[in-house]
């Protein structure tokens, strides 16, 4: 298994890639691609061997006939036929004998050349695996880069981070073949074609994290250690921008990527929405296909059934006619009618549980300053059972209007724990508020409310097991007067993974009576979809 590198001599190589800034962690990743197959054909030259130099020699001479080559060359009929095919195969400028009729031969105008050089020139189809990103679209190898491949991104001895796909496998890029064309060439390329469609493969990527001193956002650099660990500058930038636009935290006060194991659950959450989106879509597409043919089916097998009508002769009484003439059968059901009856039964559950899926998924969301205010009163408003709430800060100004909306989930059973505190140091001085701390105490008394230091610089919201809200904005202790920009990520659905986390950095005693709160709502909602892992 391939191990993350010496740290040391990561620092001795790379280190000054950002100025103020020094590495800290490398992270071993895998990283989903796209392998899509190159097939080329190229021409190989060959030497004649002594009987193929011979028929085309006598061929040269004048002889048409390949039963009397076989005669005159000492070899059967069916093994000249095989080698005049093999030689008529080439076409274009290298081709050195042509056939005719069933037996005929006849030279070509390179015929001369090719006995003359005593070589010829035969195809060779080779192929080269191209690697696409399978998350941003661009082309990480033309087939002369390497990368360590893997079928699956989760060994037995892992767990390792990875991501999965995003962009499609299908890809239509005439620019990418045209290139691979020009740099994998050994001579002309007589045919080429690059396959449309990849399969998933990942490969592995060292993620080195790089920290300011000031414990300041930091930055990612990206490396392939298949290829002398060259910093992969754009597929960086890009994974930036993806980080930015997530809006996760990349700083790293008590170690490296701190935040890292969120993001990593969060985008993985995002994805498999993304494909079940997909896989909801394609389905949906089939149950109409196969909704048409019953339908079509079944006028089909409605206009077989009609009867015709009945010859009556002057024997048959009033009651016998009336017998002949009302008397109805159900039309036979045929078996392609049966099946495709069975495939829209199957499609339409397929889409009513892909549905479902979709509607239970964790669904994220960016959120501005300005919102914050107002989903944290929803989410006070809303608990049913847990309510969790992490602040570096509590302020009175913040918390007197919102002590109203804590009494009220107090009164309905709603469980509450509110961790705050920075580790008390010079440069971490304590800026809450005593008095505010002051009313929050006296709603321990009660069981349902605590209130713990918990050396936290986090800004967290968690409700139940319904949203989770990451933020840089300190909500019980500022209220964005000042129109400065804070923002975060709100997550509805799939928390429980993530409350379990959190609960359980609190003391014991805090956590058995969560217990005691959220084993009820397990058994009542089920296993969470969020702990699944997307099928690979």
């Amino acid at each position: 298994m391939l191990e993350a590198p010496d740290i040391a001599e990561m620092e001795n190589r790379f280190d000054d890639r950002f100025d103020g800034m020094r590495l800290t962690h490398v992270e071993l990743l895998h990283w989903p691609v796209w392998r899509h197959t190159f097939t080329y054909t190229i021409f190989e030259r060959v030497v004649l061997d002594p009987l193929e130099e011979g028929l085309l020699l006598l061929v040269q001479a004048g002889l048409r006939n390949i039963p009397e080559f076989a005669a005159l060359l000492g070899c059967s009929e069916n093994y000249a036929r095989t080698m005049s095919e093999r030689l008529a195969s080439v076409q274009g400028s290298y081709s050195c004998l042509q056939l005719f009729g069933e037996n005929g031969l006849l030279p070509t105008p390179y015929t001369a050349s090719v006995l003359e050089k005593r070589n010829r020139q035969v195809p060779l189809v080779k192929q080269a695996f191209l690697l696409r990103d399978a998350i941003f679209g661009g082309w990480l190898s033309y087939g002369d880069t390497n990368f360590d491949l893997t079928f699956s991104p989760n060994p037995d001895d892992g767990p390792h981070r990875w991501l999965d796909s995003v962009v499609s496998s299908v890809t239509q890029d005439d620019k990418a073949s045209q290139y691979t064309s020009t740099i994998l060439a050994e001579q002309e390329i007589v045919t080429a074609k690059l396959e449309e469609r990849g399969d998933l493969q990942w490969v592995t990527l060292w993620l080195g994290c790089y920290q300011p001193i000031s414990g300041a956002r930091g930055r990612f650099l990206l490396f392939n250690p298949a290829c002398e660990d060259t910093p992969m500058m754009d597929l960086t930038l890009a994974f930036e921008q993806e980080l930015g636009h997530q809006l996760f935290k990349l700083y790293f006060p008590d170690g490296p990527l701190r935040t890292s194991e969120l993001f990593w659950q969060g985008l993985k959450e995002r994805i498999t929405s993304v494909q079940k989106t997909e896989e909801l879509e394609s389905n949906k597409a089939y149950l109409a296909v196969v909704t048409t043919r019953e339908q079509s089916l079944r006028r089909e097998t409605a206009i077989s059934a009609q009867p015709t009508s009945p010859t009556v002769t002057p024997a048959q009484t009033s009651a016998s006619f009336g017998e002949v003439a009302h008397k109805e059968e159900a039309p036979p059901i045929s078996e392609e009618l049966l099946a495709v009856q069975q495939a829209v039964s199957a499609a339409e559950a397929k889409v009513a549980d892909l549905e479902r899926q979709l509607a239970n998924s964790p669904r994220t969301e960016h959120i501005e300053a300005s919102e914050h205010p107002a989903v944290l009163r929803a989410a006070i408003r809303q608990s049913k059972s847990l309510l969790i709430l992490i602040c570096p800060w509590i302020k009175m100004n913040v918390l007197r209007p919102l002590l109203p909306e804590i009494d009220a989930a107090i009164y309905r059973g709603v469980h509450i724990v509110i961790g705050y505190g920075m580790p008390k140091n010079p440069h971490h001085p304590d800026n809450s508020d005593e008095v505010a701390l002051d009313e929050l105490r006296q709603r321990q008394s009660g069981q349902q409310l605590w209130l713990v230091f918990f050396n936290t610089h986090e800004k967290v919201i968690l409700q139940d097991d319904q949203l989770f809200v990451n933020s840089s904005f300190n909500f019980l202790s500022y209220t964005g007067g000042d129109k400065r920009r804070e923002s975060g990520t709100l997550q509805r659905g799939g928390v429980a993974p993530i409350r379990d986390k959190f609960l359980s950095a609190f003391p014991e005693h805090i956590r058995q009576s969560m217990q005691e709160v959220i084993q009820p709502a397990r058994q009542l909602s089920g296993p969470d979809m969020a702990t699944s892992k997307p099928s690979i």
